[in-house]
């Protein structure tokens, strides 16, 4: 079928070669998407990336959405046992550490080895996984980490979901509730930065310049906590050692 498929799109490509190649440049470049399209549409259900688990969905009755950023499926990539695949459909699961991804050619949802998934992206967030061991500290633990920032120090945040009953127990109703940790890799040591003052004391040897910035740029950690860390990040990045 492969061949079939590669067949037809080099005949269209002659075809449409031989025919008013400027006048009608629109519909060549339609048509050959077209038949890359019909060429993908057979051959994806035998990538090797379509070779999970299937997923099955828990926390019926539970409110909100144990997914990151929204319950649909959203774009993104992946590298997944060495090879890269992009413009794919992606959910990633907060309360399995899983990613899921929609098999077309079975019409499910199946989940990815984590073991074989170094790195995937949704919209514009970076994950990578991080495997614990003895020479890491205690809170890091195996599983996806988001990327916020990467510089001469790399910004990590642990993202986590949990279903929470209701604070009336009459109600048995149970939500998403949301968690996440960050920490800090520099000069190859991961620390924990639980608050503003655990992370500020990282940045110590630029600590007048750092709280000048944070002044000057009224950069509020109550109100914002993640996107004043990746600013003063980035800031803390430009400075000369």
């Amino acid at each position: 079928m492969k061949s079939v498929y590669i067949i037809l799109l080099l005949s269209v490509c002659r075809q449409l070669n031989a025919q008013q190649p400027l006048a009608d440049s629109v519909f060549y470049v339609q048509s050959v998407s077209n038949a890359v399209s019909a060429y993908k549409n057979e051959v994806q259900g035998n990538l090797h990336i379509y070779n999970g688990s299937e997923y099955l969905r828990t926390g019926h009755g539970t409110k909100g959405t144990p997914f990151f950023e929204a319950d649909s499926l959203l774009p993104g990539t992946v590298l997944y046992d060495g090879k890269f695949y992009n413009n794919l459909l992606l959910h990633y699961d907060l309360v399995t550490d899983n990613v899921i991804i929609n098999n077309y050619a079975q019409n499910n949802e199946l989940v990815l080895v984590p073991e074989k998934l170094d790195y995937f992206s949704i919209l514009n967030h970076q994950f990578v996984r991080i495997t614990a061991d003895s020479s890491l500290p205690s809170f890091i633990t195996t599983g996806f980490h988001e990327k916020l920032y990467d510089g001469r120090l790399t910004l990590f945040a642990k993202r986590q979901k949990a279903g929470k009953l209701s604070i009336n127990a009459a109600d048995n109703d149970a939500t998403y509730v949301a968690y996440n940790y960050y920490y800090v890799l520099l000069n190859n040591v991961f620390y924990r930065a639980d608050d503003k003052n655990s992370f500020l004391a990282l940045l110590a040897d630029q600590k007048e310049a750092i709280n000048k910035y944070i002044k000057d740029n009224r950069i509020n950690f109550n109100k914002k906590r993640e996107e004043s860390m990746i600013k003063v990040v980035e800031y803390y990045s430009q400075l000369k050692n």
